[in-house]
């Protein structure tokens, strides 16, 4: 089987630090991990990007204290789109004065004050 211009480069690379007695970690494109030090996976990005066009900033701006609106992250991640309506949330009532809480696939947001 032939390598890849990219696996014969890395394959270079593991091998150079192997004779130089290097301790380290590769983690190749497709997810291989070369090398014997111990390192943690780097955390992919959850991001969601179409907050605005969803039209949920509206909706909490409607809110009233006491007031509890439920949202569909509609396929987003639920913990990243949370952590956005909380945070809008923050941004027009003032920090601290709206709770979130995950339920189920929704996510329940409680206007405090």
């Amino acid at each position: 089987m032939s390598q890849t211009i990219i696996e014969k480069v890395i394959d270079q690379a593991v091998r150079n630090l192997a004779s130089a007695g290097c301790q380290f970690a590769v983690i190749t494109p497709d997810g291989r991990k070369l090398g014997e030090l111990n390192v943690d996976q780097p955390k992919k990005r959850r991001r969601v990007n179409s907050f605005v066009e969803t039209g949920y900033q509206a909706r909490i701006l409607e809110m009233n204290i006491g007031d509890v609106a439920v949202f569909d992250p509609e396929g987003h991640d639920i913990e990243a789109f949370r952590k956005v309506i909380i945070a809008h949330a923050g941004y027009c009532f003032g920090p601290g004065n709206a709770t979130s809480h995950i339920n189920g696939d929704k996510i329940e947001l409680l206007r405090l004050a």
